[in-house]
């Protein structure tokens, strides 16, 4: 859809600045939120209304169960979940026979532990226009350390590995999947050597081909040091990488970093980013590692999407609830922002609980509930100079 969108300002459009400072537009809460809640809640995945039948619909990995493991490793046992929705706010799981799960033999459970292990960050796009017998694509992580006795990743002429270890180095990392309807996955490629930690998002692009911005660590500078962290010691820092084809990719070269404007131990968990005139909107999840919580912030690119700007003070976009309140200290947001009845909306997973104890005096992780829910903008109204 061909539409004229109101230009991005940045601070190098201006000849001089005197007494400029920037207004950070709130995103406004869907009244509806939470739209879905769950016992454990991940916005690694995507969110998109569909072209081919009108139908929002999200692809992310979901943790089942309180009786799964706690701790550093309950991460590696999400299994990668489907829902849609006609309006984007009632969701619906549909009860699906491709794996089932104790006492339930239809569930919304895509990719399950037998097929691959754990299945994090699934990047999907659709394109009738270019593939119209499989329109939907998808990068997704497995990681066949936990549960998966056949030690292997389905549909990709693996053999088994001899042990755990063997099958991490020989198989974790990211696989490409191909499907006719997005619910039946096809194996296409994997693993791709991709190495990026635990978080990394897949862009489509016009002009690289594939961009990916992943999470990776730096040691931290002086007073960044947190020891309740999990990455105590560390700092995280988005980087990124080009592809023509999703399976060689250029080495990282670092997107986005907390400075000097940011706050001590803040780091970038996430860069998110949606096409907008002639360059990007990106929505940034800024972790504040002092007080183990996280909040959205506002970045924008107009160079290909190879640096990144964002206004200050450094406010957030989309700030948190009081603690206890689904968002209350942590949100994780989808990957990409989604244009609806000329509205910006990001889907994201709003925990009701910090990201690691406060009183602890070594590194922590602490499981907690959450919500799926949504917040939005007015299109041409996210940053302003004032």
């Amino acid at each position: 859809m061909n539409k004229r969108l109101p230009a991005m300002i940045f601070a190098d459009d201006f000849d001089e600045r005197f007494r400029i400072a920037w207004r950070i537009e709130p995103g406004m809460q869907d009244p509806n939120n939470p739209l879905v809640e769950l016992v454990v809640c991940s916005g690694h995945g995507t969110v998109l209304k569909d072209p081919i039948d009108g139908k929002f619909k999200v692809w992310s990995p979901s943790l089942a169960a309180d009786n799964e493991p706690f701790g550093r490793a309950w991460k590696s046992y999400f299994r990668l979940t489907y829902l849609e929705s006609d309006d984007g706010v009632e969701w619906r799981r549909p009860l699906l026979d491709i794996c089932a799960y104790p006492g339930h033999e239809k569930t919304n459970i895509l990719m399950d532990f037998n097929s691959g292990g754990c299945a994090t960050y699934a990047s999907v796009f659709i394109d009738p226009e270019k593939n119209p017998q499989e329109p939907y694509e998808m990068f997704v992580f497995r990681n066949v350390f936990f549960e998966n006795k056949n030690l292997c990743v389905a549909g990709f002429g693996q053999e088994p590995a001899k042990d755990r270890q063997d099958a991490i180095r020989k198989y974790y990392g990211l696989y490409r999947y191909r499907s006719n309807d997005g619910i039946h996955w096809r194996g296409e490629a994997g693993p791709i050597k991709l190495k990026s930690g635990d978080t990394c998002n897949i862009h489509r692009d016009m002009e690289f081909g594939y961009v990916a911005h992943h999470k990776d660590s730096l040691p931290a500078p002086a007073g960044g040091y947190v020891p309740y962290d999990i990455g105590s010691g560390e700092v995280r820092v988005n980087f990124r990488r080009t592809s023509p084809d999703g399976v060689n990719w250029t080495e990282r070269e670092i997107m986005l970093a907390a400075d000097w404007r940011d706050h001590q131990a803040d780091q970038i968990m996430e860069v998110g980013r949606y096409p907008y005139r002639d360059g990007f909107i990106g929505l940034t999840a800024v972790y504040h590692a002092m007080d183990q919580t996280m909040d959205f912030q506002f970045a924008a690119s107009a160079n290909k999407g190879v640096s990144w700007w964002r206004p200050m003070p450094r406010k957030p976009c989309l700030a948190n609830a009081p603690l206890g309140d689904y968002g209350g200290c942590m949100m994780w947001p989808t990957r990409t922002l989604i244009d609806h009845e000329g509205r910006l909306y990001i889907y994201y997973c709003g925990l009701t609980g910090i990201h690691g104890d406060l009183d602890m005096k070594e590194e922590s992780a602490i499981r907690f509930n959450g919500a799926f829910c949504r917040a939005s903008w007015e299109i041409g109204r996210m940053w302003a100079a004032v």
